[in-house]
């Protein structure tokens, strides 16, 4: 019985499932299978508030209003939004933070959506998405998507005691130099919010 190609399945550090077959050539290991193909797919890639893209390399992003430490750890917030005080939104157009939707409602009206966020105390954001009224309160900001998303807007909890945030101003780092996200280019037009509320 002859021998077949050597092969190793790896669960690799940036948690993608590889498969790798051995090169009898050169000796060395070649990737010739990845369950998640396009890296920002994998769950916490850019850390927490952390938002991936392809440019066309895979960059991670703080959105402003959050500085980045490294991207195991993502981004963290300025700002604190305390229970009861007075907040805002600011809209991240055709952006989405896939998981970790607490109460998941179709076909509401937006203001439904936002109030079921305002309502929470633990709720940061919510997405919504326009057209067939699908609401998505978040719980919590992993994977952050800056590219289409199928007419998905997130809305960001923000305190009112801080002045213009504007979450769509993104600074693109790689995933070996992160930026400390102070300036950046917008991804976007700039959020619409809503003012004077309390959450």
């Amino acid at each position: 019985m002859g021998e077949g190609v050597m092969r190793r399945l790896t669960l690799d550090y940036d948690g993608n499932l590889r498969l790798y077959s051995l090169d009898d050539a050169d000796g060395g290991w070649r990737i010739t299978w990845t369950a998640l193909p396009r890296q920002c797919d994998v769950h916490g890639v850019c850390g927490r508030y952390g938002v991936c893209a392809y440019l066309p390399r895979l960059a991670c992003s703080c959105p402003e209003g959050f500085v980045a430490s490294d991207w195991s750890k993502g981004c963290r917030p300025e700002f604190g939004v305390r229970c009861g005080e007075p907040v805002y939104f600011a809209e991240m157009p055709n952006f989405d933070f896939w998981g970790f939707d607490f109460n998941y409602t179709p076909g509401v009206s937006m203001e439904t959506c936002r109030k079921m966020c305002l309502d929470d105390c633990n709720c940061e954001a919510f997405g919504y998405r326009r057209g067939t009224g699908e609401c998505y309160p978040k719980i919590s900001l992993w994977n952050g998507l800056a590219e289409d998303t199928g007419g998905q807007h997130i809305f960001l909890k923000v305190p009112a005691r801080i002045n213009n945030v504007n979450p769509t101003v993104l600074c693109w780092a790689s995933m070996a130099m992160p930026a400390p996200c102070k300036s950046g280019t917008p991804a976007s037009a700039p959020p619409t919010s809503m003012s004077g509320e309390t959450g």
